[in-house]
């Protein structure tokens, strides 16, 4: 079994496009990471675990 952790694909973005979260103490861009490549990626999809 392989598990995939994907990242918040609500922001578009590449990584570090935008600005840290205003009042955050965490002064990283955002978004952290890259998001991978979604057509190789769901092209391997078997299941999906949705949270949140």
């Amino acid at each position: 079994m392989e598990i995939q952790l994907v990242r918040h694909v609500t922001l578009l973005s590449p990584a570090e496009a935008m600005p840290p979260i205003v009042n955050s103490t965490n002064e990283r861009r955002n978004p952290l990471v890259p998001i991978m490549n979604p057509q190789n990626f769901l092209q391997r999809i078997d299941a999906v675990l949705l949270t949140h």
